[in-house]
Formats: structure tokens, C-alpha cells, sequence
């Protein structure tokens, strides 16, 4: 199925529950990430899985993803897994973490944060 069409298939099914953008990263976690604008833009446009109460819910079924008992379930490939409630939801998981050495070094206060994200590939 082609991206274009899969996205627009999820937005009109989850509304609200999904956003379809390219990777959102503040110009302040890019310079701190080293991220340049052509490699953000460069970035193709995902599902995002929007964050709901202070947690990542599964679209179709409204389960927790992250957390002690989430129903996030890694696949055999990185990065990728299903929720383990309804079984129909797949999703890619995205982070960046900086070098320990260079972040042990910063400030906490001047350390970048995680970015991590969920990304919706099916359902």
C-alpha cells in the first residue's frame, strides 16, 4: 500500500488519536542532537501515535503502550511491535539517544531529552 494512501486511511479511522506529520524536533534539541534542517525535512511523514493523558495509547484499542505494563511488544525486527491487547495495531518505535559520555558531561539541566516516538505502520 502506498504511504500517501495508508496515511490518509489512518487519519479519516483515528482522528485525533493519530497525527500525520514528518519527525517534530525544536531547533533547541536539533543543535543539541547535532540535526540539521535538511536531514529533519529529510524525514518522511509518519502516523504519530499522540500522546494522551501523559501516555502513548494504541489507536485501535486504547491500551498503554509504554510503561511496566503496557501492551507494547517488541518484534522480531528493531524498533518494531504490535500491541499485545487487540494484536491488529503494528507500530514502529523511534528514539535518539545521545552518547552517555558527551551527556554525562552537559549540565542535567542543558541535556538533551529522548526523543522517542510511536509511529503507526498498520492495523
Amino acid at each position: 500500500m502506498e504511504q500517501g494512501h495508508f496515511l490518509k486511511l489512518a487519519e479519516k479511522r483515528f482522528g485525533d488519536k493519530i497525527a500525520v506529520s514528518r519527525l517534530n524536533v525544536s531547533d533547541e534539541d536539533a543543535a543539541r542532537l547535532n540535526l540539521t534542517k535538511e536531514q529533519i525535512e529529510a524525514y518522511p511523514e509518519h502516523a504519530w501515535i499522540v500522546e494522551r493523558n501523559g501516555h502513548y495509547r494504541c489507536p485501535v484499542c486504547d491500551s498503554p503502550l509504554g510503561g511496566l505494563f503496557g501492551s507494547f511488544a517488541w518484534g522480531l525486527v528493531y524498533g518494531q511491535g504490535t500491541c499485545t491487547h487487540c494484536k491488529k495495531a503494528r507500530f514502529q518505535y523511534y528514539h535518539h539517544i545521545v552518547p552517555a559520555r558527551e551527556t554525562l558531561e552537559m549540565p542535567r539541566e542543558d541535556r538533551p531529552k529522548l526523543i522517542q516516538a510511536f509511529a503507526l505502520t498498520g492495523f
